[in-house]
């Protein structure tokens, strides 16, 4: 089992009860920097970032721990820069982006195309990949009529 981010974010179970490697996610991240959340009876079933102003450990075996959630993003493509061929876009297991002509499938663990389609990550520079899961990372270019009530884009 592959223990992501959002995994990591939607425990809800003490420390006590996780596997040895859910257990070693979360010290990793903590020790990667990355903020970590605990909630007991003492702090009113309210979850509260370990910081060095309070003195939890990760290990307490009733205490419930988790990696602070941040919301997931989609790609962001910088669509006005790509030529209108291209209709979708999705990110791989592999953190690649790719550019689609009609709309892709997945097969095990990448997006495919009877079509053309095109790897942008080596390419464009100014776009963001996004921190969904790659297998919810599909995104359909916005069309003329939204795109026209948006700030940034240009019209076709």
């Amino acid at each position: 089992m592959t223990i992501t981010d959002e995994t990591l974010s939607s425990i809800n179970v003490p420390f006590g009860k996780l596997d040895i490697e859910t257990k070693l996610a979360l010290h990793r991240a903590f020790y990667e920097g990355k903020e970590i959340q605990f909630k007991n009876q003492f702090t009113n079933d309210e979850w509260i970032s370990i910081n060095n102003k309070n003195t939890q450990h990760i290990g307490e075996t009733k205490t419930k721990y988790r990696l602070k959630s941040t919301p997931l993003t989609d790609i962001v493509v910088p669509w006005e820069a790509i030529d209108p061929q291209w209709k979708w876009a999705a990110r791989d297991f592999d953190g690649r982006v790719y550019l689609f002509e009609d709309k892709p499938f997945m097969r095990d663990e990448f997006w495919d195309s009877l079509k053309k389609f095109v790897c942008v990550s080596n390419v464009l520079k100014n776009f963001a990949p996004g921190s969904k899961s790659w297998d919810k990372s599909l995104i359909e270019r916005p069309s003329s009529e939204k795109r026209s009530s948006e700030k940034g884009y240009y019209y076709d």
